[in-house]
């Protein structure tokens, strides 16, 4: 991040890290304004296949509702990130709707 990235504001969110689950390069777009915005750190793990949940074109059926879905997701992201998803899942799952 350079000077002009850097939050002045403390808050919830500040130096925490996110996973963003996704293969297509969602992070390119989200990464830098949660950042700005929230002082979040968005990491991406490697060698997942969120398309294993399903996909846009339809070649794989989601199964669940929209939201089980995302947390699916999310709780896949964090957990081959590391992270700790006890009571962190839906405040990440916020991520995968982006």
């Amino acid at each position: 991040m350079t000077g002009k990235d850097r939050i002045t504001h403390a808050g919830p969110y500040r130096s925490r890290t996110a996973a963003l689950a996704t293969q297509h390069g969602k992070e390119r777009v989200v990464a830098r304004p949660l950042w700005a915005a929230l002082g979040l750190i968005v990491t991406v793990p490697a060698e997942i296949n969120t398309d294993l949940l399903g996909t846009f074109a339809g070649d794989v059926k989601r199964t669940g509702t929209p939201r089980e879905v995302v947390i699916r997701k999310a709780r896949l992201g964090m957990s081959a990130s590391g992270i700790n998803q006890r009571g962190q899942t839906l405040r990440f799952a916020l991520v995968q709707l982006l």
